[in-house]
């Protein structure tokens, strides 16, 4: 993310009136999900279905200082969450909800319009994904349950699409609708499954992914819907240096993947780089077979003593950014 200048401490107390991207921020780590449905019955024409103020901000993240972490893991991540927001739940994060809200002169329409107040007897569950290795398939997951002492007749649709990442729509990747009857105190899976070959053209930078679901009773017109979002995690590139480093002589460094798709990857290309044992270069790569695993050798002259670090990115159509990086030891 790149914006500001912005107060943190501005954003933590909900002042929006401080420049400079100050409301821009605020509502980044404090938004509301809400969501509606056109209703032409409806004072607005949009009947309010659902209000969720926990999901935006719950984890706000920033690179520990000091020096990179060459590991795959979250070592070196540090949570900043306390100093943009305070404890979801708590008189103050309330008061600077309120405090915000006084300068969004349409915040009471969005917040003061009551949910409708029929019979709510059908709960609903969309099961949340954490994460999917690229190339794998994944399923969405409704979980439905009737707990009125009647049959529910109950309409659903479930999808799937790529979204950018400010959580902007990209591409609608698979859609499903169906109705179903649910006797009295019964429950039911309601499911759609995504192919890995559904997605992997119409996946954007990062990978993310949102699953949707809205659903209707047609007894007593109640109405749930839910949204969660995912990350495809990208296969890594393992690098392993031949040997000692020194000074002047060629120091061979060899890179690995595998090719996580069930396709072959076209217009390959890898840029490689050393600050201290090569300039950053790019060079075209064949076509990568389905599942393959690929080996990479490139040969480096270090200019330099000390610790030096080698960083490859392999790139095609299908898949962007497959990278890693590890320290080298020149003598």
């Amino acid at each position: 993310m790149c914006c500001g200048p912005a107060s943190a401490a501005a954003v933590k107390r909900g002042e929006t009136g401080f420049l400079y991207d100050t409301p821009f921020v605020f509502s980044e780590v404090n938004a509301d999900i809400i969501h509606y449905q056109e209703d032409q019955e409806a004072d607005t024409e949009w009947r309010l279905l659902s209000i969720n103020p926990k999901h935006v901000g719950r984890k706000i993240v920033t690179k520990m200082p000091g020096p990179t972490d060459d590991t795959t893991d979250l070592s070196d991540m540090m949570d900043i969450t306390s100093l943009f927001k305070n404890k979801e739940g708590t008189e103050d994060e309330r008061l600077s909800f309120y405090n915000a809200r006084r300068s969004a002169p349409m915040s009471p329409e969005l917040y003061d319009d009551a949910m409708p107040k029929g019979a709510e007897d059908v709960s609903f569950q969309l099961v949340d994904i954490d994460s999917v290795p690229f190339g794998d398939d994944f399923e969405v997951v409704l979980k439905v349950h009737n707990e009125a002492s009647e049959t529910r007749t109950i309409k659903a649709v479930l999808s799937a699409s790529s979204i950018l990442y400010n959580g902007g729509s990209a591409k609608d990747i698979k859609k499903s609708r169906g109705t179903f009857t649910l006797d009295a105190g019964k429950g039911n899976i309601v499911s759609l499954k995504v192919p890995a070959e559904d997605y992997i053209e119409k996946l954007v930078d990062h990978g993310l992914v949102k699953i949707y679901a809205i659903a209707n009773v047609e007894e007593t017109k109640q109405i749930w819907s839910g949204e969660d979002d995912f990350n495809m995690t990208m296969p890594a590139v393992s690098i392993n240096v031949a040997g000692d480093c020194k000074v002047g002589e060629g120091c061979e460094v060899e890179f690995k993947f595998t090719n996580p798709l069930p396709v072959p990857l076209i217009q390959c290309s890898y840029t490689v780089e050393g600050p201290g044992l090569a300039k950053p270069t790019t060079k075209p790569f064949r076509d990568v077979e389905p599942h393959e695993e690929v080996t990479i050798q490139e040969i480096f002259t270090a200019k330099k003593r000390g610790t030096r670090k080698v960083v490859c990115n392999f790139t095609s159509k299908q898949i962007r950014n497959i990278s890693g990086g590890t320290k080298v030891v020149v003598e």
